[in-house]
């Protein structure tokens, strides 16, 4: 995992190529883990991908 990225610097919402870089996996992995359920995202239109901080916490332990 990469710790570059502080719990406190995360938004409500988090676009997937930042919770990628926080997880330390590609965006295509944060996708798949959106559409299996492990992390709760939110489409914005039609493209737009956001992701929520808390489900992101919890993936990695820092909820």
């Amino acid at each position: 995992m990469n710790t570059s990225h502080t719990t406190a610097a995360l938004p409500p919402w988090i676009a997937p190529k930042d919770v990628a870089a926080h997880l330390g996996v590609s965006e295509r992995t944060v996708i798949r883990l959106c559409r299996s359920g492990d992390l709760k995202g939110r489409r914005i239109g039609k493209r737009l991908l956001r992701i929520d901080r808390n489900s992101v916490l919890k993936m990695t332990g820092e909820a």
